[in-house]
Formats: structure tokens, sequence, C-alpha cells
């Protein structure tokens, strides 16, 4: 370190002679940060791309009748003054095999005790709810969107899954 006039030279001390090796590490360290990360995605969409079709499977093997089941994801463009998140939605379109749409198909525990309690039956629309919820449900939507997409409708069929850009409000 260099002192002249009463005051520290910059250029002198070794920190800012080092300046430019220190950028250029940080920046190889961030190319191989962003590198591995992108190597982890890859491999977490692949993983779960296997994963989700095997439990898709369950459901056309337990529920013959569905040809198909639907869903959206997105990020809202605007949430009343609160941070706009990315979700996936928990209302599913269920397609059948005789034509059949069922619309707005869903899991909610507390209905589902209510039933219980009143000793009803569960119908087609409660079983496949609480499936689509089971399978959904498990995975989280930093997942959902790693393999479906931002503002999508995501459709899954036998023959593979369908996604499409979705729009909304």
């Amino acid at each position: 370190m260099k002192i002249e006039n009463g005051r520290v030279d910059p250029y002198s001390l070794s920190c800012y002679n080092d300046k430019m090796t220190n950028t250029e590490s940080l920046l190889e360290a961030q190319k191989e940060i962003h590198q591995k990360m992108a190597k982890m995605r890859e491999e977490l969409k692949t993983l779960g791309e296997k994963l989700f079709k095997e439990g898709s499977q369950d459901i056309f093997d337990t529920f013959p009748e569905v040809k198909s089941f639907s869903w959206t994801q997105y990020t809202p463009y605007f949430n009343d003054g609160d941070e706009c998140v990315f979700r996936v939605n928990d209302w599913f379109e269920v397609k059948l095999e005789n034509g059949e749409e069922l619309e707005e198909v869903s899991y909610s525990e507390y209905y589902r005790q209510r039933k219980l309690d009143r000793g009803e039956e569960f119908t087609l629309e409660d079983n496949l709810g609480m499936a689509l919820d089971s399978l959904l449900g498990g995975v989280d939507d930093d997942t959902m969107k790693a393999l479906f997409g931002d503002h999508a409708r995501v459709t899954v069929s036998r023959e593979g899954i369908e996604v499409e850009h979705y729009d909304h409000d």
C-alpha cells in the first residue's frame, strides 16, 4: 500500500490489482453454477416426466372410463395487490370415453369428510378428484412449471401429454 499526500493510493492496493483476476474467477464460478443448474433442471424434467406418465397411467388403469384430464397452470398478471406467484390450479376438466365432460372436478378434505360423516356415497367425480389431487398434489409448483411451462393448459390422455398456451385474465 502506498500513501501520497496523506491519502491511500487505491491503485497500490493488492485488492485493486487482483480485481481483474477476482472478477474473472467470479464469472467463471457463475458460469459453472449456471451450467450445473441447467443440467439439474434437465434431469428433473426427465425424471419428472417419467414419474408423471407412470402416475397418469395409474389414473387411466383405475378409471378406464376416463379419456383425458386437463388443468391450467400460470402466473397471474394481477393479484389484487398481492405478489403474482405461479400456481397449478386444482380444478380439473375430465373427458370420459362416452363423450361426457366433467368440469370443475376437484378435491377437498372438508367435502370428503362431510360426505363420510353423512354416510353418502362417493361419485365418480369425487373419486377422480381425490385421485387427480393425489397425482398433482404431490408435485411442487416449481417442478410443474419446469415440466409443462407457465401460462399452460395441460391435457393428459392415454396417448400422451399435450401442452398448449393458456390465455387468462
